[in-house]
């Protein structure tokens, strides 16, 4: 596999970058599929966070042409930004998960895609579930108008959806061109993590490009494997990153109806919970509501800095 910059033109070099965190048990799968791809001209980054489960070593001693990057605990919008920098691709794919396997022809695909025109500013393939019969977990994301987000094509066969590009709001794992972040900025490192790949493309859009989903560009996903599934981590994190993109993205009045809406489905968890608990109810998870609870609180304490990060953003656009 080449790890020099080579043609902009018909090969232009690709940069995979990953974020890391305790991923050993699927970390090596992840870098074997990198290592199958049909496209020419790519190196694959991995930003290590501190993990303390022999995922360094496993990189250093089973993948000695991967770019390693030691880092401290950070979230994945720093990693990812840490990635870049160290990287030489002029066209960067970016978080790539560390549970994510790829069909051998993925980048090639997202590649032959954003050469097509120039008002494409990021394309991001079709994930399905590993090891399903080709379900899809998502062929990029749209976002309703309280910015909920909703996968499209999830759980159909990938057989059954049109093998047509599709504008979407934004994607998970997406391919830009390095000069993107001249004019969008960096990846927002307050979102920890969720909502760093979602912030990316709607400034993205934002700037009159398309966010391109290519459904026969392929990748089979875990999912959630860093954070736990629908454990408080998680849901701690994707609240926070939801509120984040409703307070940066939002103006005054649409803003006020989507925190409202947020506070009523917070009341209204914390409720089915308190009644769970007092019944005896084997599903009563109160930490999920205490986690929901905690991300708002963190959210109202960032609040004043978020709101002007949009104000920033809404001026460079």
């Amino acid at each position: 596999m080449p790890i020099e910059p080579g043609s902009l033109d018909e090969h232009p070099f690709v940069s995979v970058v990953i974020s890391n965190l305790n991923g050993a048990e699927v970390l090596g799968e992840c870098l074997d599929s990198l290592r199958r791809l049909t496209y020419p001209n790519y190196e694959v980054v991995v930003v290590d966070a501190q993990s303390d489960d022999g995922s360094c070593d496993l990189v250093e001693r089973s993948f000695p042409w991967v770019k390693l990057i030691k880092a401290r605990r950070i979230g994945v919008g720093e990693a990812i930004n840490i990635g870049i920098r160290a990287s030489k691709g002029r066209l960067i794919a970016f978080d790539f998960n560390n549970d994510e396997v790829a069909h051998p022809s993925w980048l090639s695909s997202l590649v032959e895609v954003i050469k097509e025109s120039d008002d494409i500013g990021i394309v991001g393939g079709t994930r399905v579930f590993h090891g399903s019969d080709n379900r899809i977990f998502e062929a990029g994301m749209k976002l309703d108008f309280f910015f909920h987000t909703h996968q499209r094509h999830r759980l159909k066969r990938i057989d059954d959806i049109p093998m047509e590009l599709v504008n979407v709001d934004y994607v998970a794992v997406g391919l830009f061109r390095r000069e993107l972040i001249d004019e969008i900025g960096w990846f927002d490192e307050d979102y920890y993590f969720y909502g760093e790949d979602a912030d990316f493309c709607l400034r993205t859009r934002r700037r009159g490009y398309r966010v391109v989903n290519v459904p026969w560009a392929l990748t089979s996903v875990k999912g959630s494997l860093t954070v736990g599934e629908g454990s408080p981590r998680q849901i701690y994190f994707s609240r926070r990153a939801g509120i984040r993109l409703v307070l940066k993205f939002k103006s005054f009045s649409p803003l006020l109806l989507c925190v409202l809406e947020r506070l009523l489905l917070l009341f209204a968890e914390a409720t089915i919970d308190v009644i769970n608990c007092l019944s005896g109810s084997r599903t009563a998870k109160p930490t999920n509501a205490a986690a929901a609870f905690r991300a708002y609180t963190w959210t109202l304490r960032k609040a004043s800095l978020t709101v002007r990060a949009g104000t920033e953003m809404k001026k460079r656009s």
